[in-house]
Order: C-alpha cells, then structure tokens, then sequence
C-alpha cells in the first residue's frame, strides 16, 4: 500500500513496534526477550531506529519543516503588541483527528514563543492532555475553541480540525477588538471574517504567490490540476477549495 505521506509510515512502524512490544513475553510469564527499545512509550526515535529502514526521506522532510516553525514564529511576533500581547494557538496535535503531540507545529510554535516571552493560549479538541507535560509552564489552555482568542491578538490555527471552521461564528458572537488571524491551512476567506478580524496567511510566500497568480487569472500550478485518468492517481495532491473552477 502506498502512504500519502511520509507521516503515515512512521505511525504505522510505531504501531507495529508497540504491538510487538506487548506480545514478546515467552511462555514462562518472564520479560527478558523484550527488546528494551520497544518499550511502548511512543518514544518516536527509538523503535523506528531497529527496524532497518532507510529514515532519510524523514530526515529531509524535518529538515525543511524546521525553518518553517521560525518562520511562522516570525510572522506571530510581527502582529503581537509589544507591550500586552497575548497569542491564541489552535492545534496541537500532529493532524485532526488524533490526539498525538510527537514534533507538532502547534506544540513546538507554543514553546518557541513562550520561550520568547510571549503569552500563549492553546486549545485543541484531542491532545490537550498529551501535550500538557511537554508544554512550558507559562502556556495557559483553554476549555474552548471560543475561549482562546480571549484577550488575545493573535490566533494561529496550525491544525485543520473541523470544530475551527466555526471561528468566523465564534468572533461575530463575542467580537474582539484587533484582532490578526494567521490561517495556516486556508480554512477562511477574507470575506468569512470581514469586519472581524485581519486573515494573515500562514503559509511560505512561493504558495501565496501561486495563490495570487491564479487570482490573475494565469494557468493553475501543474500539481493542482485534474488528473489525466478517469480513476486518478492516489498520490496527486488533492486541489485546493478555493481552485473549483478548475475542476
């Protein structure tokens, strides 16, 4: 089977080094085959390093992630009040629908900007209990969606859950004055939050010039287009809402 991303191999060695982690006990009830890397704690590091796989296409794929966590750290800071600023974070697990923290943006941008002397507020649906014991002190977390943005300049939605898409609802109803709103997963349109909030992207600028090039008129980008074959092919990006015209 072919994984849509390199994420989805990890997770399904870490399955499998928990699953055999579990089930290695002999027959005398006594523990001395367990191999003591795969202890089953989630540790991310050590039952992939057994199992004799070539990690360097994951190896690559953090080394480009990282710089994006400074960046948009640098894109917070920018839009934060000196003075009194406080930033809301919504995400902070790795994906929607799970409660797993290993390496996420949403919990490593928390601490980075805490670290930085920034109030943060977070919330997130499945992984606030996870990510609790790996955020810094200072990182207050909210009960709700609604309640985060509370006393908050900022807000960065750095997980496409689908309870985020009601922010523009949550805002009308108890509205906050200046307000910046950094979508990282283009879940908004400027018209959805008009009058409520400055929507900021949250992704790399060579995206949004894609994204404003299309808004011109030009061709969309090759990976966006409709696949040649009647069935498709599983691995071609999924198109981007805002491109149904293209479809």
């Amino acid at each position: 089977m072919l994984a849509r991303r390199p994420g989805d191999v990890l997770e399904a060695i870490e399955r499998g080094a928990r699953a055999q982690a579990r089930h290695r006990v002999p027959r005398g009830g006594r523990d001395e085959h367990r191999d003591p890397d795969l202890d089953g704690r989630g540790d991310p590091s050590r039952p992939r390093s057994r199992v004799g796989a070539n990690a360097g296409l994951a190896v690559a794929t953090d080394a480009m992630n990282r710089p994006q966590l400074a960046r948009l750290a640098q894109l917070v800071r920018a839009h934060v009040t000196p003075e009194a600023g406080r930033v809301g974070g919504l995400g902070l697990s790795y994906k929607p629908d799970t409660s797993v923290v290993d390496e996420s943006p949403g919990l490593l941008l928390a601490n980075q900007l805490a670290a930085d002397g920034l109030p943060v507020t977070v919330f997130d649906p499945a992984a606030g209990h996870e990510a609790r014991p790996l955020l810094a002190t200072s990182v207050v977390g909210a009960s709700s969606p609604a309640a985060c943005p509370d006393g908050s300049d900022v807000v960065v939605v750095t997980v496409p859950w689908p309870a985020f898409r009601d922010l523009p609802q949550i805002l009308a109803a108890r509205p906050r004055p200046r307000l910046v709103v950094i979508d990282c997963w283009r879940l908004f349109d400027r018209a959805s939050l008009e009058g409520l909030a400055q929507l900021v992207s949250g992704q790399p600028d060579a995206w949004r010039g894609e994204q404003q090039g299309i808004e011109r008129g030009k061709e969309p980008p090759y990976h966006h287009r409709k696949p040649c074959s009647r069935s498709g092919c599983p691995l071609e990006r999924p198109m981007s809402p805002h491109l149904s015209a293209y479809r």
